[in-house]
This record gives C-alpha cells, sequence and structure tokens, in this order.
C-alpha cells in the first residue's frame, strides 16, 4: 500500500511540473508541433520533445526562433511562454491582433501579409527590425522601441506614428 502511495505521489508531482500551455488556435499549436530537426519553425529545434502532443512552458523556453508561413494562424495566445525567443516571423496569416510585450528578448519581428489592426509591442527594448507591411495598421506605438533601426510598414492606413524615442532609426 505504501508503495502505491509513493507511486501515486511521484506521478502526481510530475504532472503539476509539466504545465502545459494552453493554445486556443489549434492551426498555431499544430504548427508549432511540426516543428523538427528537418524544419525552420523553430529554427530546427523539435519544440514536443517528450512526444506528448503537447507544448509545456519547459519546452516553449528551448525556442529562440519561430517562423511560420501561411499557416492560418488567427491567435497568437500562448506565444508569451516563449520567453528566450530572439526571432518571430509570422507572414501571410489571419492575425486581427499581436501582443508580444512579454518577449523581451525579441530582436527581430516579421508580422507581415496579416490582417492586423492593432499590435502591442511595449517593452520590446531589444527589438532593431520590425516587418508590419501589408496589415489594415492606422497607428503604431513605437515609443518603447529604442533599438529600432529597420521599420518596414508599408501598405497600412495608416494615420499617425511617432519616432520621438527611436534614435538608432535608419530605414
Amino acid at each position: 500500500m505504501k508503495r502505491i502511495l509513493i507511486t501515486v505521489l511521484v506521478l502526481t508531482l510530475s504532472a503539476l511540473n509539466a504545465q502545459v500551455i494552453n493554445f486556443p488556435d489549434l492551426a498555431f499549436k499544430a504548427k508549432l508541433l511540426q516543428a523538427d530537426t528537418n524544419n525552420y519553425i523553430a529554427g530546427g529545434v523539435k519544440i514536443d520533445a517528450n512526444n506528448d502532443g503537447e507544448i509545456e512552458q519547459s519546452e516553449a523556453l528551448t525556442v529562440y526562433t519561430i517562423s511560420i508561413t501561411a499557416g492560418n494562424i488567427v491567435d497568437l495566445t500562448g506565444i508569451a511562454y516563449f520567453t528566450n525567443i530572439f526571432d518571430i516571423t509570422i507572414v501571410n496569416n489571419n492575425l486581427l491582433t499581436a501582443n508580444l510585450a512579454s518577449l523581451t528578448n525579441l530582436q527581430t519581428l516579421g508580422l507581415g501579409g496579416n490582417h492586423l489592426t492593432t499590435v502591442n509591442l511595449n517593452g520590446l527594448s531589444n527589438l532593431w527590425f520590425l516587418l508590419l507591411e501589408g496589415n489594415q495598421l492606422t497607428e503604431v506605438d513605437f515609443s518603447t522601441l529604442v533599438a529600432l533601426k529597420i521599420l518596414i510598414i508599408d501598405q497600412n492606413p495608416l494615420t499617425h506614428l511617432d519616432f520621438s524615442n527611436n534614435h538608432f532609426l535608419s530605414n
């Protein structure tokens, strides 16, 4: 009986340590689960290292780049757990909003060819390259992007841009 209780306790603690990330967009989750050493969805990293069909917080921490082109992605909920990521390219999808404010290591970001109407980039002080062309953005807050050097934002119905804190912006 004692052995059974110990086994149950160990299994329960293991399950609690493996915190699974919730991805409401099944297309986004499916693309991330396809990441493997033979493709570049996550830069040649297999995200689902334990092959359980889920992405755990510890697995997300091993990812430094994500690249998804035309994956029918509509929601990036769950990406906030990829806190070590420095490069994201999610182009030609169906995103309406993107909140990447928690990804403070982010250096390059490509979200072109979506349908973005809002994007939250607050606090991305390491971001130096930003591609937002071909969306539906009317305004974007660049004030906290102090390292921004290159911005591509054409093909948007822009009404207001403020570059007052972007001293390194050159293109």
